[in-house]
């Protein structure tokens, strides 16, 4: 592996940048919010409408920076995981790199043990039918489980 190359990550930014028609559409929408606030005799909910609004467009801007820096190694990530993938398939424990994903994180360090191998591919193939994989469930990758809401 190599340094990083900043023109790769300045590529990538860009990849995840919002598309330009997004922010005409967005300013389309306030727009027309305004023009109903204008027209009601309330004054006060204009006001709130305002008060309401600046904050929201400003966390949502920093919500999408801190979402494109986040996501950014995921395609890394993704490769390093099919890496691991191959080395199952090498192993003859899966069919494909992409079995991977339809494994939890305990699954792939059982791997070595007698008689894991048909079991694994006994649940990625009924994972791969119910249309259920390991992604979904991030936390099955992570030693720390989170909670959810």
């Amino acid at each position: 592996m190599g340094e990083l190359d900043t023109a790769r990550i300045s590529e990538a930014r860009t990849a995840v940048d919002r598309p330009a028609g997004v922010a005409e559409a967005r300013d389309g929408a306030v727009a027309a919010a305004r023009s109903v606030r204008a027209h009601q005799p309330r004054q006060s909910l204009r006001k709130q409408f305002e008060q309401v609004l600046a904050p929201a467009q400003r966390y949502a801007r920093l919500r999408e920076e801190i979402v494109s820096h986040f996501t950014l190694a995921w395609p890394v990530l993704r490769r390093a995981v099919l890496r691991l993938g191959g080395e199952l398939v090498q192993s003859d424990v899966v069919d494909s790199p992409e079995d991977i994903f339809f494994l939890t994180r305990a699954e792939v360090l059982t791997v070595g043990r007698p008689s894991t191998s048909g079991s694994l591919r006994a649940q990625v193939s009924e994972r791969r039918r119910r249309g259920t994989n390991s992604v979904r469930s991030p936390h099955r990758w992570c030693s720390v489980r989170y909670r959810t809401p």
